[in-house]
Protein backbone atom coordinates (compact mmCIF):
# COMPACT_ATOMS: atom_id res chain seq x y z
CA UNK A 1 0.00 0.00 0.00
CA UNK A 2 1.47 3.53 -1.22
CA UNK A 3 0.56 7.07 0.13
CA UNK A 4 2.00 10.31 -0.99
CA UNK A 5 2.76 12.78 2.00
CA UNK A 6 4.43 15.78 2.48
CA UNK A 7 4.53 18.43 5.65
CA UNK A 8 1.84 20.26 4.19
CA UNK A 9 -0.34 17.47 3.66
CA UNK A 10 0.13 16.25 7.12
CA UNK A 11 -0.87 19.63 8.65
CA UNK A 12 -3.60 19.69 6.48
CA UNK A 13 -4.96 16.65 7.64
CA UNK A 14 -4.15 17.53 11.28
CA UNK A 15 -5.71 20.45 11.08
CA UNK A 16 -8.71 19.31 9.78
CA UNK A 17 -9.15 15.71 8.14
CA UNK A 18 -12.43 17.35 6.43
CA UNK A 19 -10.39 20.12 5.13
CA UNK A 20 -8.01 17.43 3.48
CA UNK A 21 -10.48 15.50 2.01
CA UNK A 22 -11.18 18.13 -0.28
CA UNK A 23 -7.88 19.57 -0.74
CA UNK A 24 -6.09 16.31 -1.48
CA UNK A 25 -8.53 13.59 -1.87
CA UNK A 26 -11.19 15.25 -4.14
CA UNK A 27 -8.66 18.19 -5.36
CA UNK A 28 -10.75 20.99 -5.30
CA UNK A 29 -9.96 24.54 -5.22
CA UNK A 30 -12.18 28.22 -5.06
CA UNK A 31 -12.70 29.44 -8.27
CA UNK A 32 -11.34 32.55 -6.39
CA UNK A 33 -7.49 33.13 -6.43
CA UNK A 34 -5.57 31.95 -3.03
CA UNK A 35 -4.20 35.50 -2.23
CA UNK A 36 -1.82 33.95 0.23
CA UNK A 37 -0.42 31.46 -2.11
CA UNK A 38 0.11 34.15 -4.76
CA UNK A 39 1.55 37.04 -2.23
CA UNK A 40 3.45 33.88 -1.18
CA UNK A 41 5.04 33.06 -4.79
CA UNK A 42 5.70 36.40 -5.85
CA UNK A 43 7.85 37.09 -2.84
CA UNK A 44 9.80 33.39 -3.53
CA UNK A 45 9.88 35.00 -7.43
CA UNK A 46 11.59 37.91 -6.15
CA UNK A 47 13.94 36.33 -3.81
CA UNK A 48 14.87 33.74 -6.83
CA UNK A 49 15.94 36.63 -8.91
CA UNK A 50 18.17 38.18 -5.76
CA UNK A 51 20.39 35.30 -5.43
CA UNK A 52 20.39 34.76 -9.33
CA UNK A 53 21.32 38.09 -10.24
CA UNK A 54 22.89 39.69 -7.12
CA UNK A 55 20.60 42.87 -7.40
CA UNK A 56 17.48 44.11 -5.57
CA UNK A 57 16.24 45.92 -8.41
CA UNK A 58 15.83 42.87 -10.16
CA UNK A 59 14.35 41.35 -7.42
CA UNK A 60 11.95 43.86 -6.87
CA UNK A 61 10.98 44.26 -10.81
CA UNK A 62 10.25 40.55 -10.96
CA UNK A 63 8.39 40.25 -7.52
CA UNK A 64 5.88 42.82 -8.39
CA UNK A 65 5.12 42.05 -11.56
CA UNK A 66 4.17 38.49 -10.26
CA UNK A 67 1.88 40.45 -7.67
CA UNK A 68 0.40 42.90 -9.96
CA UNK A 69 -2.67 41.17 -11.59
CA UNK A 70 -3.88 40.26 -7.62
CA UNK A 71 -3.00 43.96 -6.79
CA UNK A 72 -6.02 45.84 -4.58
CA UNK A 73 -7.89 42.26 -4.12
CA UNK A 74 -6.70 41.74 -0.34
CA UNK A 75 -9.55 44.04 1.49
CA UNK A 76 -10.27 43.65 5.35
CA UNK A 77 -13.63 43.25 6.45
CA UNK A 78 -13.35 46.91 7.56
CA UNK A 79 -12.40 47.84 4.01
CA UNK A 80 -9.18 48.37 4.64
CA UNK A 81 -6.28 47.40 2.36
CA UNK A 82 -4.82 43.84 3.81
CA UNK A 83 -1.45 42.74 4.10
CA UNK A 84 -1.20 41.45 0.75
CA UNK A 85 -0.02 44.67 -1.73
CA UNK A 86 2.90 45.49 -3.52
CA UNK A 87 3.97 48.58 -1.04
CA UNK A 88 4.28 45.69 1.39
CA UNK A 89 6.11 43.32 -0.76
CA UNK A 90 8.59 46.02 -1.48
CA UNK A 91 9.32 46.48 1.84
CA UNK A 92 10.05 43.65 2.97
CA UNK A 93 12.24 42.20 0.02
CA UNK A 94 14.13 45.29 0.57
CA UNK A 95 14.11 44.85 4.22
CA UNK A 96 15.49 41.35 3.53
CA UNK A 97 18.25 43.10 1.18
CA UNK A 98 19.30 45.72 3.45
CA UNK A 99 19.40 43.53 6.82
CA UNK A 100 20.48 40.25 5.55
CA UNK A 101 21.30 39.49 2.41
CA UNK A 102 24.60 41.11 2.32
CA UNK A 103 25.57 40.38 5.62
CA UNK A 104 25.56 36.66 5.25
CA UNK A 105 28.33 33.94 5.16
CA UNK A 106 26.63 32.12 2.99
CA UNK A 107 27.47 29.83 0.15
CA UNK A 108 24.60 28.82 -2.49
CA UNK A 109 23.85 25.32 -3.35
CA UNK A 110 21.04 25.34 -5.25
CA UNK A 111 17.81 27.08 -5.23
CA UNK A 112 13.82 26.35 -4.67
CA UNK A 113 13.86 22.93 -5.50
CA UNK A 114 11.26 19.35 -4.94
CA UNK A 115 13.23 16.37 -3.06
CA UNK A 116 11.55 12.84 -2.06
CA UNK A 117 12.40 9.64 0.31
CA UNK A 118 10.90 6.45 0.81
CA UNK A 119 9.83 5.23 3.92
CA UNK A 120 8.74 1.33 4.21
CA UNK A 121 7.00 -0.50 7.25
CA UNK A 122 5.82 -4.09 5.84
CA UNK A 123 3.85 -3.16 3.24
CA UNK A 124 2.91 0.32 3.69
CA UNK A 125 5.25 2.60 1.77
CA UNK A 126 5.25 6.24 2.14
CA UNK A 127 6.71 8.33 -0.54
CA UNK A 128 7.42 12.07 1.58
CA UNK A 129 8.33 14.90 -0.87
CA UNK A 130 9.44 18.35 0.22
CA UNK A 131 10.60 21.75 -0.78
CA UNK A 132 13.79 23.29 -0.11
CA UNK A 133 13.03 27.36 -0.95
CA UNK A 134 17.37 27.11 -0.51
CA UNK A 135 20.17 25.52 0.43
CA UNK A 136 23.74 26.09 1.25
CA UNK A 137 26.83 26.59 4.13
CA UNK A 138 26.34 29.65 6.58
CA UNK A 139 29.62 30.06 8.84
CA UNK A 140 30.62 26.70 6.86
CA UNK A 141 27.61 24.98 8.60
CA UNK A 142 24.76 22.78 6.79
CA UNK A 143 21.95 25.76 6.43
CA UNK A 144 18.56 25.76 4.98
CA UNK A 145 16.83 29.23 4.24
CA UNK A 146 12.61 29.02 5.03
CA UNK A 147 10.85 32.00 3.41
CA UNK A 148 7.18 32.32 5.50
CA UNK A 149 5.08 35.06 3.67
CA UNK A 150 1.63 34.15 5.31
CA UNK A 151 1.63 34.65 9.51
CA UNK A 152 0.58 30.96 10.94
CA UNK A 153 -2.80 31.06 12.28
CA UNK A 154 -1.40 30.07 15.67
CA UNK A 155 1.92 32.47 15.95
CA UNK A 156 3.34 35.52 15.38
CA UNK A 157 6.55 33.74 13.93
CA UNK A 158 7.79 30.37 12.10
CA UNK A 159 9.28 28.20 14.85
CA UNK A 160 11.98 25.74 13.67
CA UNK A 161 12.35 23.61 16.92
CA UNK A 162 10.72 21.22 16.96
CA UNK A 163 9.25 21.58 13.61
CA UNK A 164 7.90 18.34 11.38
CA UNK A 165 9.33 20.57 7.99
CA UNK A 166 13.14 20.92 9.57
CA UNK A 167 13.21 17.85 10.72
CA UNK A 168 12.19 15.97 8.31
CA UNK A 169 14.70 17.95 5.75
CA UNK A 170 17.26 16.93 7.76
CA UNK A 171 16.05 13.50 7.81
CA UNK A 172 16.31 12.79 4.35
CA UNK A 173 19.66 14.99 3.64
CA UNK A 174 21.40 12.54 6.25
CA UNK A 175 22.11 15.79 8.75
CA UNK A 176 21.49 16.23 12.37
CA UNK A 177 22.31 19.90 12.21
CA UNK A 178 21.66 23.14 10.65
CA UNK A 179 21.34 26.88 10.80
CA UNK A 180 17.58 28.01 9.56
CA UNK A 181 17.18 31.51 7.89
CA UNK A 182 13.77 32.10 8.34
CA UNK A 183 11.67 35.08 7.04
CA UNK A 184 8.72 35.68 8.99
CA UNK A 185 5.98 38.13 7.61
CA UNK A 186 3.26 39.39 8.93
CA UNK A 187 0.80 41.95 8.69
CA UNK A 188 2.39 44.04 11.23
CA UNK A 189 5.75 43.83 10.24
CA UNK A 190 7.15 47.82 9.94
CA UNK A 191 10.64 48.20 8.53
CA UNK A 192 11.62 44.29 9.05
CA UNK A 193 10.25 44.16 12.72
CA UNK A 194 7.24 42.58 14.40
CA UNK A 195 5.57 43.52 17.36
CA UNK A 196 6.55 42.29 20.62
CA UNK A 197 4.21 39.09 21.90
CA UNK A 198 3.94 41.43 24.83
CA UNK A 199 5.47 44.39 26.50
CA UNK A 200 8.38 42.72 28.40
CA UNK A 201 9.86 41.75 25.12
CA UNK A 202 11.76 43.42 22.11
CA UNK A 203 10.72 43.66 18.93
CA UNK A 204 12.62 40.89 16.94
CA UNK A 205 13.59 41.34 13.10
CA UNK A 206 11.10 39.30 10.88
CA UNK A 207 14.67 37.27 9.54
CA UNK A 208 16.27 35.53 11.91
CA UNK A 209 18.84 32.74 12.27
CA UNK A 210 18.20 29.77 14.12
CA UNK A 211 20.85 26.85 15.09
CA UNK A 212 19.52 23.91 15.59
CA UNK A 213 20.51 20.03 16.52
CA UNK A 214 18.62 17.02 16.91
CA UNK A 215 19.57 13.84 18.54
CA UNK A 216 18.81 10.29 16.76
CA UNK A 217 15.53 9.83 18.81
CA UNK A 218 14.02 12.80 17.58
CA UNK A 219 14.42 11.66 14.17
CA UNK A 220 12.78 8.15 15.11
CA UNK A 221 10.02 10.24 16.66
CA UNK A 222 9.56 12.07 13.41
CA UNK A 223 9.51 8.82 11.50
CA UNK A 224 6.97 7.11 13.59
CA UNK A 225 4.78 10.35 13.69
CA UNK A 226 4.57 10.40 9.84
CA UNK A 227 3.64 6.18 9.69
CA UNK A 228 1.04 7.58 12.29
CA UNK A 229 -0.62 10.58 10.36
CA UNK A 230 -0.28 8.52 7.30
CA UNK A 231 -2.10 5.20 9.40
CA UNK A 232 -4.81 7.81 10.28
CA UNK A 233 -5.11 9.18 6.71
CA UNK A 234 -5.83 5.57 4.92
CA UNK A 235 -7.94 4.82 7.75
CA UNK A 236 -10.34 7.79 6.70
CA UNK A 237 -10.11 6.67 2.84
CA UNK A 238 -10.94 3.02 3.38
CA UNK A 239 -13.56 4.17 6.15
CA UNK A 240 -14.99 7.04 3.50
CA UNK A 241 -15.35 9.25 6.29
CA UNK A 242 -13.14 12.22 6.70
CA UNK A 243 -14.03 14.07 10.54
CA UNK A 244 -13.61 17.86 11.12
CA UNK A 245 -11.32 18.84 13.43
CA UNK A 246 -11.87 20.38 17.30
CA UNK A 247 -13.66 23.68 17.85
CA UNK A 248 -11.88 26.27 16.21
CA UNK A 249 -10.39 24.53 12.92
CA UNK A 250 -12.63 26.03 10.45
CA UNK A 251 -11.17 29.21 11.07
CA UNK A 252 -7.45 28.23 9.89
CA UNK A 253 -6.33 29.26 6.86
CA UNK A 254 -8.06 32.56 6.81
CA UNK A 255 -11.36 30.87 7.24
CA UNK A 256 -11.67 27.70 5.73
CA UNK A 257 -12.44 28.13 2.31
CA UNK A 258 -14.68 24.66 2.20
CA UNK A 259 -16.58 25.89 5.38
CA UNK A 260 -19.92 25.67 2.26
CA UNK A 261 -19.13 22.26 1.64
CA UNK A 262 -19.16 20.94 4.97
CA UNK A 263 -22.86 22.92 6.39
CA UNK A 264 -24.34 21.94 2.61
CA UNK A 265 -26.44 18.79 2.62
CA UNK A 266 -25.41 16.34 0.09
CA UNK A 267 -27.45 17.12 -3.01
CA UNK A 268 -26.36 21.19 -2.17
CA UNK A 269 -22.62 19.68 -1.93
CA UNK A 270 -22.70 18.81 -5.11
CA UNK A 271 -24.04 21.67 -6.64
CA UNK A 272 -21.22 23.59 -4.90
CA UNK A 273 -18.30 21.94 -5.97
CA UNK A 274 -19.62 22.66 -9.85
CA UNK A 275 -20.60 26.36 -9.50
CA UNK A 276 -17.88 27.59 -6.83
CA UNK A 277 -14.83 24.85 -7.35
CA UNK A 278 -12.70 23.38 -9.83
CA UNK A 279 -9.99 20.84 -9.93
CA UNK A 280 -6.72 21.81 -8.96
CA UNK A 281 -4.17 21.94 -11.30
CA UNK A 282 -2.00 18.67 -11.16
CA UNK A 283 0.70 19.38 -8.77
CA UNK A 284 4.01 17.34 -7.64
CA UNK A 285 3.59 16.44 -3.76
CA UNK A 286 5.08 19.52 -1.26
CA UNK A 287 4.62 22.24 -3.66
Amino acid sequence: MQIKLSYSRINEFATCPRFFQYSNELQLEPDRESLGMKFGDAGHRGLGALYTHNSLDACLTVASDAWKPFEGMDVEKNGQPGMRTTAKLREILTAYFEQLYGKEEWIDQGGERLESMVLKRGELEIIYRFKIDREGLSGGVPAIQEWKFNKPFFTNEFIPEPNLQIVGYLRATGKKKAVVTVCDVVKNSVKGQVQPRNKADLPRSIFHRDPVYYDDWVFKEWEEDVFGWAVSILTCRESNYWPKNAPGACGNYGGCVYKTLCNAEEEQRKVLMELSFRKKEKREVGE
